[in-house]
């Protein structure tokens, strides 16, 4: 952690006094900034005085609630630099210079013209540790623009939702981004974990997009034969309609469970003229369960399915899970007051660390730069007096 002027804000958490300085926008590169927050880091997001885009682009909540910026903004501290002056750009290089982690996702010619590629950062800091946070990393497509749904798509995700009528789904669920940001957090903590016990030095970490969402097909890729290219695993793994109309989603990989899952839907494999064991392949499986689930009511399949010990649950919607008694008697989503929405609904930080745990999602909810002088005052040990001046030449807004 970095030994600087100043102390950081009291915080809980396993990562409490590391320094991270986001200069990222939109989604997964401030989600990495997010996760560290929750983590106890102090995380500094910087904007330009206007605000960044996302900040105005998300927060349209037609109910008024909170946009998906407030989410990415938790356990986050707010400043505030005009970086079209030098002076802007000289404090953000203070500020860098101390940081123990610098998270990125802008081209390499706005990082060059504000001086936080990573060999000017690590030219004046050592230490420091950056997270860059790309669509493709270096290579062909390095010009390319990119997001979370277009990595999805790129690395194949998108076609495996493809419908029987062809259609392509694409999931509200903003997977890509969270695959990215998991990666990228994951790499900060290795390069810290690295420079603590044997390097005593940062490192550049590239989080290509769609490299993150490759690791969620990478059963697929490792399985990928041209002339046969297969969309569907051995075993069972699919949705049924059940005869109250409900929808399930239920597994069966190994040749236990199957056989156990063909048990409970009555289906007997010993006879004559069935090949010896269960059968492994999907589509078999699947019109062997699928008229047996859509003759009873939810109740008894996933009861059915349980007593076999076969993995089953309901398709749930959002509601659905809220209600849920498992995830109400775990916590797993917790109610945070805000000074703005009231009570905002979150889910709890994953994983749960018993021994020091993160700390719930802060909605601060800071007006723009509202904590430039308090961070330049920590970081930097700025008195009242120089804070005022770097509001006065315009480098803090």
């Amino acid at each position: 952690m970095t030994d600087a002027a100043g102390s950081a804000p009291a915080s809980d958490g396993p990562l409490a006094g590391l320094r991270v300085v986001e200069l990222a926008n939109l989604y997964a590169g401030p989600l990495v900034g997010a996760m560290l927050g929750d983590l106890g880091a102090d995380v500094v997001k910087v904007e330009p005085p206007e605000g960044e885009p996302f900040r105005s682009i998300v927060e349209r909540d037609p109910d008024g609630g909170p946009g998906v910026f407030t989410l990415v903004t938790r356990n986050k501290r707010m400043i505030a630099i005009d970086d079209r002056r030098p002076e802007g750009v000289e404090l953000l290089g203070r500020l860098t210079a101390v940081a123990d982690v610098v998270v990125v996702n802008q081209p390499r010619p706005v990082l060059e013209r504000l001086g936080c590629t990573y060999e000017t950062l690590a030219a004046r800091n050592p230490r420091v540790v950056m997270v860059d946070v790309t669509g493709w990393g270096e290579g062909p497509y390095e010009d390319r623009g990119g997001n979370g749904t277009i990595a999805e798509a790129f690395a194949g995700l998108t076609e495996m939702l493809r419908a029987d009528d062809g259609d392509h789904g694409l999931s509200a669920a903003l997977l890509g981004d969270c695959l990215t940001a998991l990666a990228g957090t994951i790499g900060t903590l290795a390069a810290c974990y690295w420079r603590a016990v044997a390097s005593g030095e940062g490192q550049y970490i590239e989080v290509p997009m769609y490299e993150a969402v490759l690791t969620a097909v990478a059963p697929q890729i490792t399985g990928y034969r041209p002339d046969a290219p297969a969309r569907d695993a051995s075993g069972l793994r699919r949705s049924f309609r059940t005869g109250d109309g409900r929808w399930v989603v239920a597994t069966a990989y190994t040749t236990a469970q199957i056989g156990r899952l063909l048990a409970a839907v009555g289906v007997d494999t010993s006879g004559p003229d069935h090949a010896p064991g269960p059968p492994t392949d999907a589509s078999i499986l699947t019109e062997l369960v699928k008229d047996w689930v859509a003759g009873h009511d939810l109740e008894t399949v996933v009861a059915a399915f349980g007593e076999a010990r076969i993995p089953i649950t309901p398709m749930n919607d959002v509601g659905a899970v809220l209600a849920d008694p498992h995830v109400r008697a775990r916590g797993a989503v917790v109610d945070v007051d805000t000074p703005t929405h009231g009570r905002v609904r979150v889910p709890r930080p994953t994983p749960r660390l018993h021994g020091s745990p993160a700390r719930l999602p802060g909605f601060a909810e800071r007006p723009l730069g509202a904590d430039g002088g308090a961070v330049c005052a920590e970081w930097l040990g700025l008195d009242d007096d120089e804070v005022a001046r770097l509001h006065e030449r315009g480098a803090l807004a």
